[in-house]
């Protein structure tokens, strides 16, 4: 390429420099080229002139030092008799970036703005933006070329001399108090990017002033440069570039009275059949417009019908335009439509249908019963996003449609076990506990299936089951259920997640506590008669006892009567035979201590010794005695005579003394 560019012929730098721009269009480093480009600067032929300048636009910022090789050769083209060559110099020096040469750009600023070619003010306007973007400090100079530029007859020229305003000094509107008329006139005659720029200012311009009240002077009528504004820019609705009828769009909605923005918005059909990106943005400003003016469109609402074909951001915005356009007198267009979507083997499409009946119904609650049972018919759907958004939705028409809807709910009840995704069960099981007076049969096993896998579900389903288990201990508070919802509060107590615990507790002291306080109360006529029955049983039992005691009393008084009278007769054989039985029993005691002295093996004991060693344990007085029953005496005896064995003596005790001494 090299070769090529260095070349004497012309044909051969076209096909250098083409090859160096294709390198260059694919991403690939031609920068080693550059100073053969710069020799070719100064070269006639325009062909070749156009492409080095276009390799130049593209390395001059990057071979700064290189770049400033051609400057002079620009300075001298900016007074070529050539107006392309002339364009062609102050547009590279603008879109070299090189700050070295600002001065000598604005010169040549300055002198090209006021050249006798359109071409060269083109350049020299849209050199401005460029001047700015690199050094905004000058920005008086430039707002004084803009000045200067809006005085131009040219509309090329004024296209883009309003584009600079617009990026440079948007706030300058005092700018364009002269020149307003004049900028209406030349609206058609200007290029597409043009009119948008103008679009954009008069928008602006306009906009300013209606918010201090001076383009309404009354309803019926508007200032007279709104007028001509109007007037002026609705032949450019016939336009084939998009951004130019949505700008105008977007002035009507903003500056028209209504009336003359209903015809002006639906031009915007025309644009519904092109490619999907252009459907898109015409979507979008449709789905503004029916927001706050809905019927606009309303006669037209075919046109927002879902294709199979449409892509999911396409599906999605149509669809959001028939929520806003449907109303009674379209409703059953509108649920034809729907059903067949509803039918739909794509799921996203209808899922997008069930979100779209649930906001027409909240809008339109009579349409309420008709879209419910469009919805159960699909609520037993394989996939689980369908049937789960299905459930949400008839929730929520639930809700708008408060009457008898016990069979509704029983049905959903009963196809409750087949439901696997959670936000369904979470939202079925709220239903049920809501509606759970109507099927209050069905509720105790239902709840028990749930109790049972607590611990396995997820937390939005374990939040209802507790929901569930206390709307029924209040409803319905018998044993069982008071039981099972004790069981479901001590599961959610030892839960992981800490709200579901204090959830637990909070309902513990709400529910439970407060129906253990008020069950006694309902059975207090029952606890009343039970009490007065105890009494009465008590009162006689007590009357027994004491008559039992009465009659006890007499026995013991006879008893102590006759035992009196034995001890009376004792007494006088006693006294009897005191003297000799003492002095038997002290010569005896005497010879028992001479014998334990002598002879500590030998002991004995007769009648009278037992006697005496039984005494401890039994005295006979006038005051109390210490009665031994004949258990107790018994093994006393028993004791006496292993230790009697152990030292080889023998006991013959007398009957008629332990006979005696039980009596005693």
């Amino acid at each position: 390429m090299k070769e090529l560019l260095d070349s004497k012929y012309d044909a051969e730098k076209v096909e250098g420099l083409k090859r160096a721009i294709g390198f260059i269009a694919k991403g690939r480093d031609c920068s080693a080229l550059f100073p053969s480009v710069v020799k070719n600067v100064a070269v006639q032929n325009m062909e070749v002139k156009r492409l080095v300048y276009d390799y130049l636009i593209y390395y001059a910022n990057k071979e700064q030092e290189l770049a400033l090789l051609a400057v002079n050769t620009f300075q001298k083209e900016l007074s070529d008799k050539n107006p392309e060559v002339r364009a062609l110099a102050i547009k590279v020096m603008s879109s070299s970036r090189i700050p070295a040469i600002m001065p000598i750009l604005l010169q040549g600023i300055k002198q090209s703005i006021r050249d006798d070619s359109i071409l060269v003010r083109q350049a020299a306007v849209n050199s401005i933006i460029k001047c700015y973007q690199m050094n905004p400090e000058n920005k008086p100079v430039y707002v004084d070329y803009i000045e200067l530029g809006l005085k131009d007859s040219s509309p090329y020229v004024i296209g883009c001399v309003v584009n600079a305003f617009n990026k440079i000094c948007p706030e300058r509107l005092d700018l364009i108090h002269p020149h307003f008329r004049r900028l209406c006139y030349v609206l058609i005659d200007v290029d597409s990017w043009g009119q948008l720029a103008i679009l954009d200012l008069l928008l602006s311009y306009d906009s300013f002033y209606k918010d201090n009240g001076t383009l309404f002077n009354s309803e019926n009528t508007i200032d007279s440069d709104l007028r001509l504004l109007l007037d002026y820019v609705k032949p450019i609705l016939q336009s084939y570039n998009i951004a130019v009828v949505l700008k105008i769009v977007t002035l009507f909605y903003y500056l028209a009275p209504r009336k003359e923005f209903n015809n002006v918005a639906l031009t915007l059909l025309r644009f519904i059949s092109k490619n999907y990106e252009q459907q898109y943005i015409i979507l979008q400003n449709i789905l503004t417009i029916t927001r706050s003016m809905p019927d606009i469109y309303k006669h037209h609402i075919k046109y927002f019908f879902i294709n199979n074909e449409d892509p999911y951001y396409i599906k999605d915005l149509k669809m959001k335009i028939l929520m806003n356009l449907t109303d009674v007198h379209n409703s059953n267009t509108v649920y034809n439509e729907f059903y067949s979507y509803i039918r739909n083997e794509d799921p996203k499409l209808v899922v997008l249908t069930m979100e779209a009946i649930s906001s027409i119904t909240k809008k339109l609650p009579v349409l309420t019963e008709i879209f419910l049972r469009l919805l159960l018919s699909k609520i037993t759907s394989k996939n689980d996003q369908v049937s789960a958004e299905c459930i949400i939705v008839i929730r929520k028409l639930l809700k708008l449609y408060p009457e008898d809807n016990s069979n509704i709910i029983k049905y959903l009840a009963k196809i409750l076990p087949n439901i696997t995704v959670p936000k369904a069960k979470a939202n079925l099981l709220w239903l049920i506990g809501q509606y759970c007076q109507s099927i209050i049969i069905f509720v105790p096993d239902i709840l028990r299936t749930f109790a049972k896998q607590f611990t396995k579900e997820e937390l939005q389903v374990k939040y209802q089951i507790l929901n569930l288990a206390a709307k029924l201990a209040s409803v319905d508070p018998q044993p069982k259920n008071l039981l099972l919802f004790e069981y479901v509060l001590k599961l959610a107590r030892y839960d992981i997640n800490y709200d579901l615990r204090d959830k637990a507790r909070f309902y513990k002291a709400l529910v439970l506590d407060q129906i253990r306080k008020f069950i006694p109360n309902e059975d207090k006529t029952q606890n009343k008669k039970n009490d007065d029955n105890n009494k009465i049983n008590d009162d006689d039992k007590i009357k027994d006892t004491k008559e039992d005691n009465t009659a006890s009393e007499a026995k013991d008084e006879n008893k102590k009567e006759e035992e009196e009278e034995e001890k009376e007769k004792d007494k006088e054989e006693s006294d009897l035979n005191t003297k000799p039985k003492e002095e038997e029993e002290k010569d005896e005691d005497e010879e028992d201590k001479i014998k334990l002295e002598n002879d500590k093996d030998e002991i004995s004991l007769d009648e009278n010794s037992i006697s005496m060693t039984s005494a401890p344990f039994s005295s006979s007085s006038t005051t109390e005695t210490n009665v031994l029953n004949s258990k107790s005496l018994e093994e006393l005896l028993s004791n006496l005579q292993k230790l009697l064995i152990s030292n080889n003596i023998s006991i013959v005790p007398n009957s008629s003394n332990i006979n005696k001494g039980n009596k005693n």
